[in-house]
């Protein structure tokens, strides 16, 4: 369906509500996504910002003839080469025949990489512009705030910011925030952020502090997933602000796997342990909890507690892969806790409080090991570092 987001600009992608899982099985998208493409019709050029998915083609083809002939399109925008912007891009290109494409240095490599086309490309960089008649485009770099070739167009007089990645969200529930009415936007859009562009917080707060040293007037914020920020773009830019410094609540995560039920005994322990030291906490059972989910509740909070059974003398797998993921998403000034139960080979607690350190986090106190089945004691132990580690969340960071 197409939507006219302001004066000549509409929005002409497509919605995939049933999609489930995202970069391949990366993440989790329980709503859906959409691939967002946008729509410039002026007096000097008609200009297509993105593309789709390949599969949503003939889609896309199909809002853009609502609007115009595609074969009008003098120029398409290409903000990022990624299949899920970019797989049409060699339909529209022959629809739309005498049309250029304009995209970042980087973008002339990935794009030549991902479509093998022998397209003149023309590279743009932050500040140049395009003056569509009554509208210039003006394009900014936003360079690893996804991927190196990212960049934006801000749409001047609507004063729209086509953000590409930045600012999006898999959401498939309203085309505008403020008719956004089950609570899930924001959620998935922190969602968004910690599972996709959270391993470059420095590159987004560079960034961030760019658009404000460009000063353009950003009334819109329409990314290529998700719902057009019409009334929140200042609150998003705030929120991105938060994202990127990293900023986390006097709170508390407790993740584990267990094999015969004595780490979930240790660590429901452990919850009661923060009941006591009063800090607010959600508890996940890893194999049974969605992982990206699982990830953007972590992100806000300052401290983890991590709990595992020994598996061939190592952590269960989906410790391992928590493990993994808070190295490669580089979460920052954050405390560990470890604990678990063991048969013969006590290396649990050792390899989590190892691997958190490996990754940048602090673990500042020793954790709590049971072999076997906990008794009385070993629960109390688990008790007691819920509540001091709660008090170290509680403390001035």
């Amino acid at each position: 369906m197409v939507h006219q987001i302001a004066e000549r600009l509409y929005a002409v992608g497509v919605a995939d509500p049933d999609r489930r899982t995202f970069h391949g099985h990366e993440m989790s998208t329980a709503q859906g996504t959409t691939y967002n493409a946008y729509l410039v019709v002026d007096d000097k050029e008609t200009v297509l910002a993105d593309t789709v998915y390949e599969p949503f083609t003939d889609r896309l083809l199909a809002n853009i003839r609502e609007v115009v002939d595609p074969a009008s399109i003098t120029t398409i925008v290409a903000n990022h080469s990624e299949p899920d912007h970019t797989g049409a891009l060699a339909a529209v290109k022959a629809a739309a025949p005498k049309a250029r494409i304009l995209c970042s240095k980087r973008g002339t490599e990935s794009i030549r990489g991902w479509h093998h086309q022998d397209w003149p490309l023309q590279a743009v960089a932050t500040g140049d512009t395009l003056d569509t008649g009554t509208m210039t485009l003006t394009f900014i770099m936003a360079a690893m705030c996804h991927w190196p070739d990212s960049m934006m167009v801000h749409v001047g007089s609507p004063d729209v910011l086509l953000s590409n990645d930045a600012f999006g969200q898999h959401y498939t529930a309203a085309m505008f925030d403020d008719e956004a009415t089950d609570g899930r936007l924001w959620f998935e859009t922190e969602k968004y952020f910690v599972n996709i562009i959270s391993p470059y917080c420095r590159n987004v707060a560079a960034r961030l502090d760019e658009l404000e040293q460009i000063a353009l007037p950003i009334r819109m914020i329409a990314p290529s997933h998700g719902a057009v920020w019409r009334k929140g773009a200042a609150d998003v830019l705030a929120a991105y602000r938060r994202y990127a410094e990293q900023r986390t609540e006097p709170r508390a995560v407790v993740c584990y796997d267990t094999m015969y039920e004595s780490t979930r005994l240790m660590a429901k322990a452990v919850c009661r342990g923060l009941d006591e030291a009063g800090v607010p906490h959600t508890m996940h059972h890893l194999p049974t909890s969605d992982r990206s989910d699982v990830l953007t509740d972590l992100f806000g909070a300052r401290g983890f507690l991590i709990g595992s059974s020994v598996w061939h003398m190592n952590v269960l797998p989906t410790v391992a892969t928590l493990l993994d993921d808070l190295r490669t998403l580089r979460f920052k000034n954050r405390l560990v806790g470890a604990f678990g139960s063991y048969g013969w080979q006590k290396r649990n607690v050792e390899i989590i409080e190892t691997r958190a350190a490996e990754a940048g986090l602090e673990v500042p106190l020793p954790g709590v090991l049971c072999q076997w089945k906990p008794q009385a004691e070993t629960l109390a132990a688990c008790t007691a570092l819920g509540r001091s580690f709660g008090e170290k969340v509680k403390a001035p960071s």
